[in-house]
């Protein structure tokens, strides 16, 4: 009996370690990747996930060709260092790559030309080769992106529209994906199903509608989003559109679908939210993130 027991004690104590394992991400990509990171840790800490997910090879609009040029300049230059590891210190992609023994790399495109399948090869391959030979041990994996909203300037030349953004970046991501044997994280599907199925219609605010004189945002009913938004330079407030960038509901539905393909879990269990965040607001949204993980990029969207 006490064979029995101390065996028990032991397969519970090897559990116990498996499920606390540190698992270790890094990003390389741009803001729509690092846009992820504040709630993804809130969620994972909630859920009690170890998670340490970092954002040191992010760079603001940054493409898979940039990244790949950077590496390139500072295998060549010993004084290059292009990525802020700490507000004091920079460093090379290739010392990042080497400075944990991370289980995950994602990568993306830059957003304005994600829907471009040219603007992904041969740098996507080549990035990933270059990833390989510093971390060999990690597993690659692509971050579908999302279009932008209705009302932001990309469109109004007529030759896109945000349907024809979404279902030509999404088959960029496939194509790349497929030919690279990578698996992807349905992040665009996910805000691309949430912009359908909620309860209403989003309407974009014009900027007199959307600023308030005290510089508070007005809200935007069923936006995922960000819009119009006060800015602060130097002592002044300007005026600023952002129809790019996630706005709180977005990056929480965003972080719900990184939860749940990272460790695998089914987002609708997730407990955590923002405190300001309607609580059927937040289900709606988890169960979002879960329809997307189902069907990944092959999500049906019903308009």
């Amino acid at each position: 009996m006490k064979m029995i027991l101390t065996i028990f004690s032991i397969f519970i104590f090897f559990s116990a370690m498996v499920e606390a394992a540190e698992l270790k991400v890094l990003c390389v990509g741009n803001s729509f990747a690092s846009s992820v990171i504040k709630d993804l840790r809130a969620i994972a800490r909630a859920e009690g996930c170890n998670l340490k997910i970092f954002a040191f090879t992010c760079l603001p609009g940054a493409s898979m060709e940039e990244h790949l040029k950077n590496a390139k300049q500072e295998e060549a230059n010993p004084e290059l260092r292009c990525y802020q590891l700490t507000p004091a210190k920079k460093a090379k992609m290739r010392e990042i790559l080497t400075m944990e023994k991370w289980d995950i790399i994602t990568i993306q495109q830059f957003s304005r030309i994600s829907y471009m399948p040219e603007t992904y090869f041969p740098w996507a391959e080549e990035l990933s080769a270059y990833i390989r030979r510093y971390a060999p041990q990690a597993e690659i994996i692509f971050q579908q992106t999302w279009r932008y909203r209705e009302d932001h300037g990309i469109y109004k030349n007529g030759k896109l529209s945000p349907l024809t953004m979404y279902e030509r970046l999404t088959d960029a991501y496939r194509e790349a994906a497929t030919k690279l044997s990578l698996r992807v994280i349905p992040a665009g599907a996910a805000i691309e199903l949430a912009l359908a199925k909620q309860a209403g219609v989003f309407r974009p605010l014009s900027k007199e509608q959307s600023l308030s004189p005290a510089g508070t945002p007005v809200p935007e009913p069923y936006a995922l989003h960000e819009g119009w938004i006060w800015k602060k330079t130097n002592s002044s407030m300007n005026a600023r559109f952002d129809g790019m960038h996630l706005n709180e509901r977005g990056k929480y539905l965003q972080a719900c679908v990184w939860y749940g393909f990272l460790f695998k879990k089914d987002p609708e269990t997730i407990r955590w939210k923002p405190s300001e965040m309607d609580l059927q607001d937040a289900i709606f949204l988890k169960m979002c993130a879960k329809e997307a993980l189902q069907n990944g990029l092959d999500t049906v969207i019903k308009r």
